[in-house]
């Protein structure tokens, strides 16, 4: 998942005109943001319908219209919070096990000290 769509600095960089970067990407970005908010349950019926006008306009290599990105701005929103959001989770988890593990070692350590 190493789209252009997932990058976290250029989504914060237009976090205020989301819009302007959607116009960025391609049929292959818009085909994984779709993949990815039906995976993660983001994608609601109506935004599946907008997502399928927008893939079926580049299928035709019909320009998107700036009613189709905004239809589809607030689901990337919600998608890249929900996928940074775990990302954080997952390093808070990461950093917690890593200082079990530490702990773990100390006190084997202590003990191996206390019997030797």
């Amino acid at each position: 998942m190493k789209s252009r769509w997932v990058d976290k600095d250029k989504f914060l960089e237009y976090k205020n005109n989301l819009e302007e970067l959607l116009k960025t990407f391609n049929g292959d970005d818009y085909k994984e943001m779709y993949l990815e908010g039906k995976k993660r349950g983001i994608l609601k019926s109506l935004k599946d319908r907008d997502f399928t006008n927008i893939i079926t306009r580049l299928n035709l290599k019909l320009p998107l219209t700036n009613i189709n990105l905004e239809k589809i701005e607030d689901f990337y929103e919600d998608l890249m919070k929900d996928i940074y959001s775990q990302e954080s989770l997952e390093a808070e988890e990461r950093e917690e096990k890593k200082d079990q593990n530490k702990a773990k070692i100390e006190l084997d350590q202590n003990i191996a000290d206390i019997l030797f």
